[in-house]
């Protein structure tokens, strides 16, 4: 009976692990506005870490594809990066 516990439980962290550890984050949405940028991601990772993680695997993509960051006369830009989980609605 102890064994069962044991695997159950074993294999219980091993599929959260695989839904939290695994995510696939995908850009949805960007939107550029001076020296504002905007990124929408949908499944972006849930620790600060792997949120590093990813931009820093992401950055010259990004900022290639999407022509990030615009920079103002004095050289400063922002760049925020919005999760979304469910999707996202414009507000008229």
């Amino acid at each position: 009976m102890k064994k069962i516990i044991l695997y159950t439980t074993i294999f219980g962290i091993v599929i959260v692990a695989c839904f939290y550890f695994f995510r696939n984050p995908e850009i949805i949405f960007v939107h550029n506005e001076k020296e504002e940028s905007v990124i929408v991601v949908k499944k972006f990772p849930l620790t600060q870490m792997g949120r590093l993680r990813w931009w820093k695997k992401n950055e010259s993509i990004i900022k290639e594809k999407y022509h990030i960051p615009n920079r103002a006369a004095g050289g400063v830009y922002y760049i925020a990066i919005l999760d979304v989980n469910d999707g996202f609605k414009k507000v008229s």
